[in-house]
């Protein structure tokens, strides 16, 4: 059976400090990074997938048997020195994010991998580059795009913050099908603040995601834009949501599902995950039945 989604990324240790309650506390070496998260909604979907990523030679077994056991998931691996870890320290509803290591570069294992109907390039800190997505290109059939490692850097303090190569990320851009930006990131890309004038900087020909957190996402279909509403849910934890989101989005997809259903249906299942701070298989929900509300509340803005 072809695989259904190519997930390329890196698996991450996180590190986290929690500032806000009551006696500081700490997780070191925490499973995390996007093919992580998606992994609680691919047993729940059925869904075929390969993850393409990078790990160290201290990252847990624990972690590598757990992912082994998920069905339908395929692990390659390149072997790097270090894995890449990032420190967390979250204060409220704000997290501050510092590199600590880095896996190697997946540029050139990525050329020896195989297709996929669909692919979600999902960087956490530039494991990838412009190179690949020739080959991303030609092997898929519907391209997912997370621009977030794309759009990072380090300041002398290994600090994450939002810089980078504007032309070199409008070329990634260009060869993806859907986009997802955060509001803070698509701001800092366009150089623009108000969600029309954002839209104007963005591609008219692929499907721009913009993500507001509880209040929903904002999307464009041509040159009109759409926000949709969030289901409400109790939150404990937003990490990995647009991970979520996006897998969900590409499972949808490659059903046939329309662009705008499909997005409803992400949204269902992060408004699922953010309820669980552990990564862990979502409950079975009718998440067809929520997308559909989800839709419901579609509403043109411009």
């Amino acid at each position: 059976m072809p695989t259904d989604l190519n997930i390329v990324s890196h698996l991450v240790l996180d590190d986290k400090e929690f500032l806000d309650l009551g006696p500081p506390r700490n997780e070191f070496s925490v499973l995390g990074g996007p093919p992580a998260y998606a992994t609680m909604v691919i047993p729940l979907l059925s869904l075929r997938t390969r993850i393409i990523t990078a790990v160290g030679n201290d990252f847990p077994a624990a972690f590598l048997h757990y992912l082994s056991s998920l069905k339908g998931l395929d692990l390659q691996i390149l072997q790097s020195e270090k894995s890449t870890r990032f420190l967390h320290r979250i204060y409220h509803d704000k997290r501050t994010m510092f590199l600590q290591s880095q896996a190697d570069n997946l540029d050139s294992f990525l050329k020896k991998q195989k297709g996929a109907k669909a692919c979600l390039i999902s960087p956490v800190f530039n494991e990838i580059s412009g190179l690949s997505m020739p080959w991303v290109r030609k092997n898929h059939k519907f391209i997912g795009l997370d621009v977030q490692g794309f759009v990072r850097n380090i300041d002398k303090n290994n600090k994450i913050i939002l810089e980078f190569d504007f032309e070199g990320v409008k070329e990634i851009i260009k060869q993806a099908n859907i986009v997802k930006f955060s509001l803070n990131e698509a701001q800092s890309y366009t150089q623009k603040k108000t969600y029309s004038d954002i839209f104007k900087q963005l591609p008219k020909n692929i499907t721009n995601v913009i993500t507001l957190g509880t209040q929903g996402v904002i999307y464009n279909e041509d040159n009109s834009i759409f926000s949709l509403k969030a289901p409400v849910k109790k939150e404990t934890d937003p990490t990995g949501a647009g991970d979520v989101l996006m897998t969900g989005i590409l499972a949808s997809i490659i059903q046939n599902q329309e662009v705008d259903y499909s997005i409803c249906f992400g949204m269902a299942l992060a408004a699922e995950k953010v309820r669980h701070e552990r990564i862990q298989s979502l409950p079975s929900e009718d998440y067809d039945k929520i997308a559909e509300e989800i839709l419901q509340t579609k509403e043109i803005i411009t």
